[in-house]
């Protein structure tokens, strides 16, 4: 699974998943980066997020400091570590539609049985 696809998933629910502000998103992001690199695996996705996100997230704000991550500028302008995750996952999603990126459900992931499909 590509990274769009883990943070579909996360996004939902992202406290299943330890992601209760940006900051753990931005850990979670970087040590994914490092492992994809480590292991020499590609990722289309972690390109194109690293490629554009933070121009997006600086031109999203007013009066963005140019030497921000794009971590900072959204703890700057949330009120919460609840928050942030909230306009995270907001200008991602914004951002993927503008480039063309896809947002896919997570739901559809999942394959979800009914008691009549499950073996007797």
């Amino acid at each position: 699974m590509a990274l769009y696809g883990i943070l579909d998933a996360i996004k939902d629910k992202p406290r299943l998943f330890g992601m209760e502000s940006v900051e753990i998103i931005f850990y979670f992001i970087s040590g994914y980066q490092s492992a994809t690199s480590e292991h020499q695996i590609s990722d289309d996705d972690l390109e194109h997020f690293n490629l554009g996100f933070l121009p997006w997230v600086r031109e999203s704000f007013p009066a963005s400091p140019t030497h921000a991550s794009w971590q900072s500028l959204i703890l700057l302008y949330s009120t919460s570590k609840v928050e942030s995750v909230e306009i995270f996952f907001s200008l991602l999603d914004k951002y993927r539609l503008s480039s063309g990126r896809e947002l896919t459900d997570p739901q559809s992931r999942f394959i979800r049985l009914s008691m009549d499909d499950m073996p007797s």
